[in-house]
């Protein structure tokens, strides 16, 4: 097998070329992350509520 999916770094960016993401990028991406742990961290809570086979459990937060 060859390397059919890989990149070379190398061949895509030059030695001096410097790869750069902007502070507000790295802001939004990390939002962007909390937000969606978030959504699923209180997923969660609400699948074990609902679905446990004890009628108080949802309360036991």
């Amino acid at each position: 097998m060859a390397d059919e999916g890989n990149v070379d770094i190398n061949s895509v960016f030059t030695q001096d070329s410097k790869v750069t993401i902007d502070e507000s990028d790295r802001l939004k991406f990390a939002k962007q992350v909390l937000c969606w742990l978030g959504i699923v961290c209180i997923g969660v809570f609400v699948a074990y509520g609902f679905f446990s086979n004890e009628p108080s459990a949802i309360f036991n937060f």
